[in-house]
């Protein structure tokens, strides 16, 4: 049984879908070596996909002014001095708040101490100085007041490190939901959360690949939500539809749309460690059950060469080297049974005389994950079994929170029944639940950016995804978008070029 899209009778998700295909590896499609869905460019695409943006902009635009009715019109300001947090908001935030101080300076991060306990340094009048994860001085009104100042190359965490852990805990209060305290912030005249949505890392590095600010909050929201949104309409690309189709004994590929880079690419952003902000990652690690640091211990090399870092000349080097043979590996990957084990996969990149290259969408999903239980979170069914376990041996409350507490930061747990793969049918509710958290991630988004005075594009941020996320084929490419704002954005281009 096929998924039903989320908001289904708001959002025209066939105008979007009935432009895609998939193509894979394979003899039917020899003239590509990535799994994706693929524009088709059909003659009413601009207009389908420009019907879908607007749509999506529309209900979330209507969700939004739903949503701020909920609150009082109008919030005071708070007082320099004032607590913000409270204790409870403060032993929500604190379990997360110990991974932000790697965006401040390494001397700043040496003497940060892992503990469970909130700060009781009420009369510290030092930044930071006591050590706690989630110092007192840092749920003052004033540590949010900090404004975002221009850095020079590489000094982003000696210049606004102090400023972007406080964004850190604005990020986990949109996460949270817990609005009241953001429109208060936001009613302060020395407030620039404005400033804060798009940070730059530097002036060489693009903005996409380190972006400091809150944006990256609701881009990771809309991306997953879009990701398997339109998954759930291609229910031939499901594992359990896919494996009744071969049942009868075929060999080769098994068509799985988390083999694309579609699914990879996002999956593999949105749950990576990274400089930028960690709660925009938060709650997608915690869906999809991956560490963030699953894809250190890779065998394999994957990079992204659709959007570089920097130049990187060894990447090109050795995909140029041997790219017949590489290919080759890559149909031989292609044509393994679906349960073959990841060291038989591994065995066949290793043929390579140097160390193959390869790119989204280019490996099977167990290549992708680089074994079969890496970046695993136990589920909470599965922890709660254990501390049950531990209780009847009598093992005390705080020993058994310690002892199954997942140290790294405290990295969440999956909420997967079925790990790896979301759109599986017993993955159904938590599916459901987490699409239904990446909507309200986006309308909390944008409540924050009316309250600065400020306008998200949410038809624009839908087509920009969307370019990110599907290819085109060889010899074909998207034209720029054009709006036109006399027409409130609703004719949008998505047309192919030759």
């Amino acid at each position: 049984m096929a998924h039903r899209a989320h908001r289904a009778h708001r959002i025209p998700w066939r105008s979007l879908t009935s432009h895609l295909t998939h193509r894979a590896p394979t003899h039917t499609s020899p003239d590509t070596t990535i799994a994706n869905l693929y524009f088709r460019f059909l003659p009413t695409q601009a207009l389908d996909l420009g019907h879908f943006a607007t749509s999506f902009a529309r209900a979330l635009n209507e969700d939004t002014t739903a949503a701020r009715r909920r609150y009082a019109p109008k919030y005071l300001p708070p007082a320099r001095d004032e607590l913000l947090l409270d204790d409870r908001l403060a032993a929500r935030i604190h379990p997360l708040a110990f991974p932000w101080h790697h965006s401040r300076s390494a001397e700043s991060r040496e003497h940060i101490q892992k503990t469970q306990q909130l700060c009781q340094h009420v009369d510290s009048t030092t930044d930071f100085a006591c050590g706690c994860p989630l110092p007192y001085t840092e749920r003052r009104a004033a540590a949010f007041l900090r404004p975002y100042q221009w850095n020079g190359c590489f000094q982003f965490a000696e210049v606004n490190g102090d400023g972007f852990f406080n964004l850190q805990v604005v990020s986990t209060l949109l996460v949270l939901g817990e609005m009241e305290i953001i429109f208060r912030l936001c009613a302060h005249p020395e407030i620039g959360l404005k400033e804060w949505m798009r940070v730059q890392d530097c002036i060489c590095v693009p903005l996409a690949a380190f972006d400091h600010g809150w944006g990256p909050v609701f881009d990771a929201a809309l991306e997953m939500y879009l990701v398997l949104n339109t998954f759930s309409c291609f229910p031939e690309l499901h594992s359990s539809s896919s494996a009744s189709r071969y049942a009868d004994g075929n060999r080769g590929y098994v068509p799985d749309y988390r083999a694309t880079r579609m699914y990879q690419r996002p999956a593999h952003e949105w749950t990576d460690a990274s400089k930028a902000t960690e709660m925009s990652r938060y709650p997608h690690r915690q869906f999809l059950g991956l560490a963030p640091r699953f894809d250190y211990a890779s065998r394999v090399r994957i990079e992204d060469p659709e959007v570089p870092l920097f130049e990187d000349p060894f990447y090109d080097e050795c995909r140029a080297k041997d790219e017949e043979g590489r290919r080759a590996r890559l149909k031989r990957l292609w044509e393994q049974d679906e349960g073959v084990s990841v060291d038989a996969l591994l065995a066949i990149v290793g043929e390579a005389k140097e160390g193959d290259c390869f790119t989204y969408g280019e490996l099977p999903f167990t290549l992708f994950l680089a074994s079969d239980t890496a970046g695993f979170r136990p589920s909470e069914e599965d922890t709660a079994r254990v501390e049950a376990y531990l209780r009847e041996r009598g093992v005390p409350d705080d020993w058994v929170a310690e002892m199954t507490t997942l140290r790294e930061g405290n990295e969440p747990r999956s909420r997967l029944p079925v790990p790896h793969d979301p759109l599986h049918e017993r993955n159904r509710t938590q599916l459901r639940r987490y699409l239904h958290r990446c909507w309200q991630i986006m309308v909390r988004c944008n409540m924050l950016a009316r309250e600065l005075g400020t306008e998200i594009n949410w038809a624009r941020q839908v087509v920009e995804a969307l370019e990110k996320l599907v290819s085109c084929p060889p010899g074909m490419k998207l034209s720029k978008y054009r709006y036109d704002y006399s027409e409130e954005l609703k004719q949008y281009t998505l047309q192919g070029e030759e």
